[in-house]
């Protein structure tokens, strides 16, 4: 019985070698399709480059030397495969290649270097262990920006992950380049045997190479969607929220108080309780209208004096509320001293000087502290505040 020669091996390992690399490319095709960024458009030219190179040299090995030019493409191919992987490395998760660099002269300096391995005056294994040290060289720059890629501390293990394959990838291409056969202490039989399945070797880093490419794609899809989803809720919340306003303010109303419960759970702030002064004077003498006025005049006092993303609600007739997040009490009394200096000159009626005022309280509010709570003591202090500013009736 014969058996297969190392030869045949080796034949045979590539042959199964470009099935895998053949699988890869088409999955890396299939998931840009479904889920596009850059970094991973990348990398699938990356996965298809190194499987023409892998067709191309299986051509070469069943018609030598009909088709030995083609060694140009399997040497030009496995150096895109090194460019587009440090590309698609350097793009993530959204970046854009640096200025310096240029496809062009990639391109042109890979192709001239492949030109010239291919009719170099040697046998293919010497050309190949040229092309084995140097390929193992261009893997390099891909293996440094990996070191640094932007990944979340709680994935960390995903880039090691990869940094291990790339790294098994690097070496063993590097040991291919060796002149291990000349060497006196490696066993001729040995070095028969490795090379024979040195296809197969190939096959299981890169593999072991393209799932972890796969799971820092997914990773990154991951962290999108749950970005996605967090400004999603956030919308639909300010969406819900501008389904209560007050129709005479814009202000929200005391539904809408509801929406923004849930959030009070989870940060620090300050509830602002405030009551205009006398508004059912007002309204008894100068009219509804004036009345409606002077609310309107509040509640842009409010706007104007506190920050853009405090929430400002019409709480009932006179009264708003103001709940604001991440807000210290000592600023935010000075903010409601500077609405009191506003309205104050805001005059309702210009023969007697009688201007608009409010009294207010407020409460700070924790994770720890209940929504009811810090309403009740917000209101206490506004209570407070006005009687002690209860003035004779201006009427």
């Amino acid at each position: 019985m014969q058996y297969p020669s190392a030869i045949d091996l080796s034949i045979l390992g590539q042959f199964i070698q470009s099935l895998g690399i053949f699988s890869i490319a088409l999955l890396f095709y299939m998931l840009n399709r479904a889920a596009p960024r850059t970094f991973f458009r990348y990398w699938v030219g990356a996965w298809f480059a190194m499987l023409f190179a892998m067709m191309a040299l299986q051509a070469v090995f069943r018609f030598r030397p009909a088709l030995d030019y083609l060694e140009f493409v399997y040497f030009f191919g496995e150096y895109l495969f090194a460019a587009l992987l440090w590309a698609g490395f350097v793009s993530f998760p959204n970046r854009a290649l640096p200025s310096w660099f240029s496809w062009r002269w990639v391109v042109s300096i890979a192709g001239c270097w492949s030109l010239l391995l291919t009719f170099l005056n040697l046998p293919f294994s010497g050309r190949f262990s040229i092309h084995a040290i140097f390929f193992a060289a261009t893997l390099g720059p891909a293996w440094w920006v990996l070191r640094t890629l932007p990944i979340s501390l709680e994935h960390k293990w995903v880039k090691q992950f990869c940094l291990v394959a790339l790294t098994m990838l690097i070496v063993i291409f590097f040991v291919n380049g060796l002149p291990l056969s000349t060497s006196g202490w490696v066993d001729t039989y040995f070095m028969e045997t490795y090379y024979a399945y040195q296809s197969i070797f190939d096959v299981l880093i890169e593999m072991l190479l393209a799932f972890s490419l796969i799971t820092i794609a997914a990773v990154n899809l991951q962290s999108r969607l749950e970005r996605t989803n967090t400004l999603l809720e956030a919308e639909r919340d300010q969406m819900a929220m501008l389904a209560h306003k007050d129709a005479l303010t814009n202000c929200f109303n005391r539904h809408a108080l509801i929406e923004l419960e849930s959030r009070l759970l989870e940060r620090d702030g300050l509830i602002v309780m405030i009551d205009i002064n006398d508004l059912k004077i007002i309204n008894d003498k100068y009219g509804h209208q004036t009345g409606d006025e002077v609310i309107i005049k509040v509640a842009q006092a409010l706007k104007d004096c506190l920050r853009g993303n405090d929430y400002i609600f019409r709480y009932g007739g006179d009264e708003f509320l103001v709940v604001a997040f991440d807000f210290h009490i000592n600023e935010g009394n000075e903010r409601m001293r500077e609405v009191e200096q506003y309205l104050s000159k805001v005059c309702i009626d210009s023969d007697t000087g009688y201007t608009v005022s409010i009294s207010w309280g407020i409460q700070a509010f924790s994770p720890d502290t209940d929504l009811d709570y810090a309403l009740g003591k917000a209101d206490k202090a506004m209570y407070k505040q006005k009687n002690l500013n209860r003035a004779p009736d201006k009427a």
